[in-house]
């Protein structure tokens, strides 16, 4: 599977950091503001993908990606541990109906790597300034080929688009698949989606809770041919509409199938399949999926992407360091209120790297008021605390 991909990163502060999404595609520098990222352009990172160690790129996730899986004849050869996006342009494959493309600066490009030398997609953001060339909406052709449906076999085609949580291994190194941080993500109860998609009621698109493909102890394979999924409804409304995506422990039996809520699973593996519990508490990705045994493309337009009941309130900042900081910040014009845990020396840098500010906050006193400064945007950073984050004065 291929590395992640440059979509919109998150670093405004949200009104409410509480109750933000993850990622909308106007946002600079790549990343899903998940709670355990780093600011990529903190003092920790120069923001090079080149760089192994860098954590931004290699160790933490949250780059959104296409794939494609099937059968083997209908995705053709592997290039540099990557699956190939548009069969067709790869020699010794039998179709070119099974694709992921993006839309890049007006563009319709491979989502995907071996169109590209080192395993990569395109990027979709600048590497100098963050600013994102997706025009403030993530639009992606997710294309199928001929899958098998047989007495002796069923293998459908399928293409996709997903994150990862993270992999602390540095991403994929020819076919040895990476390492991804199990999390726990019962506290958020669900998924939301702000999206526009022409498929029909009856297409097989899902949103999937992405666990251990490769649990060699608990049956190898069982989240990828039996995973805990909801139906992605058709939504058509310009601008996208907002879907809460809702899972539940408290669950009902409908024949070999279990129901949680938005959530269900097939059943294939009968007594033996996981339970949503394992999804839920050791999740390590979420996937966008389509799954087809005919030629089909879906056209799908990802606004936002969150915790359910975030899509419509902004976007949370990225923090530097892997679990949510002790302080949090929201900027209502230019007074920023920390909620935060204990004393600590907060301060403002400028996008010249000047410290313009500075004041130590309290659970008692924790207001700062930044009249003085003129309008742009601005680096909020709290060391003791491991908190780094960008705000924007207007």
């Amino acid at each position: 599977m291929c590395k992640f991909q440059k979509v919109g990163v998150a670093m405004v502060l949200a009104s409410s950091m509480a109750f933000a999404a993850w990622w909308v595609p106007s946002a600079p520098h790549g990343q899903v503001a998940f709670p355990w990222v780093v600011d990529c352009k903190d003092d920790k990172s120069k923001f090079d993908e080149a760089d192994p160690d860098n954590e931004c790129f290699k160790k933490l996730g949250g780059w959104w990606f296409g794939y494609i899986a099937g059968p083997e004849g209908d995705i053709g050869a592997n290039t540099n541990g990557c699956r190939v996006d548009m069969a067709g342009k790869t020699p010794g494959s039998k179709t070119s109906d099974h694709y992921v493309q993006a839309k890049i600066k007006g563009e319709w490009v491979s989502f995907i790597g071996p169109d590209y030398s080192n395993c990569n997609g395109p990027d979709v953001t600048n590497r100098e300034n963050g600013d994102s060339y997706l025009n403030g909406v993530l639009e992606v052709k997710l294309a199928t080929g001929t899958g098998i449906n047989g007495p002796a076999k069923w293998e459908p085609s399928i293409a996709a688009l997903a994150t990862n949580f993270s992999t602390p291994d540095g991403g994929d190194k020819g076919n040895v698949p990476p390492k991804f941080v199990e999390r726990d993500m019962t506290q958020y109860g669900g998924f939301c989606l702000k999206y526009e998609s022409d498929h029909a009621a009856t297409d097989k698109l899902f949103l999937i809770l992405g666990w251990d493909e490769t649990d060699a102890e608990n049956s190898p394979g069982r989240n990828f041919y039996d995973p805990w999924y909801a139906r992605i409804p058709p939504k058509s409304k310009a601008g996208g509409e907002i879907v809460d995506f809702i899972w539940s422990t408290d669950c009902q039996k409908d024949g070999d199938a279990s129901i949680c809520k938005d959530f269900e699973q097939e059943g294939w593996s009968k007594k033996d399949a996981s339970p949503i519990t394992k999804a839920i508490t050791k999740m390590m990705s979420v996937k966008i999926s389509l799954s087809t045994y005919t030629p089909k493309e879906v056209n799908f337009k990802l606004y936002a992407f969150g915790p359910k009941g975030t899509c419509d309130k902004g976007v949370s900042p990225v923090t530097s360091g892997k679990n949510a900081p002790s302080v949090n910040f929201a900027l209502n014009g230019k007074v920023l209120t920390a909620s935060i845990a204990k004393p600590a020396a907060v301060q403002i840098f400028n996008l010249q790297g000047a410290l313009v500010q500075s004041q130590t906050l309290t659970q008692n006193s924790n207001i700062m008021n930044l009249a003085n400064l003129p309008t742009g945007i601005y680096m909020v950073r709290a060391p003791s605390l491991g908190y780094t984050s960008r705000i924007v004065i207007k």
